[in-house]
């Protein structure tokens, strides 16, 4: 997910890797591997590993890690704009998630992949580090994801209330339905997200699936 945030997923899933996270093999995905090495070699993405060296692929993530790798997404960088416990007049994890307007998940919390989504979303939609453009706006500029989705999730910056849109035939994985009774439905796969929306803005997010 991080590296598809930072618009590099095509380029990480075949990395030729050199240096690795020692427990990369652990891992029966062979490209995710390179998604591993490219985050060894690349540690400005936010993921720096464990002391030990590991990666630790296989555990469970929790709510502030995943809220970190937002916020590094933004463009916010750690032990420099923030550090993990804070300190030393400086916010950490999540406080600054809350100072940049990442406010749906509490530390501590299950994080599941309905909490997933909603904290892509909410860093897709917020603006990055001293500027007027939302994360989504950048990545719609470098081609990594598609202009009409972001838009019709009201995730760009000079997006108004959200316009109905006919699923795109081009990307069967990713489509969204119309625009109808303050919803909008995202479909990947057997996954429904579904926003509604109030005046413009994310007032809710579900997931359910089809049936």
């Amino acid at each position: 997910m991080i590296v598809a945030l930072n618009g590099y997923l095509d380029r990480a899933l075949n990395y030729p890797f050199v240096e690795n996270f020692s427990d990369h093999m652990d891992l029966g995905w062979i490209q995710g591997r390179n998604i591993l090495g490219y985050l060894k070699e690349h540690p400005q993405l936010g993921y720096q590993g464990y002391p030990d060296g590991t990666f630790r692929p296989n555990a469970d993530m929790s709510v502030k890690e995943y809220y970190k790798l937002m916020l590094v997404s933004l463009g916010y960088r750690e032990d420099k704009d923030f550090s993990w416990n804070g300190g030393d007049d400086m916010p950490d994890v999540m406080e600054m998630t809350s100072s940049v307007g990442l406010v749906w998940l509490e530390e501590g919390e299950p994080f599941t992949m309905e909490k997933l989504c909603v904290a892509t979303l909410e860093a897709l939609g917020s603006n990055r580090k001293d500027s007027e453009s939302t994360l989504a706006d950048f990545l719609v500029e470098r081609g990594a994801i598609d202009s009409v989705l972001a838009e019709a999730f009201g995730l760009l910056s000079d997006t108004d209330d959200p316009d109905p849109v006919e699923p795109d035939p081009l990307k069967p994985e990713l489509t969204v339905s119309a625009y109808q009774n303050d919803e909008v439905a995202m479909v990947n796969g057997e996954t429904v997200l579904v926003l509604e929306i109030s005046e413009g803005s994310f007032k809710k997010w579900s997931v359910g699936t089809i049936c």
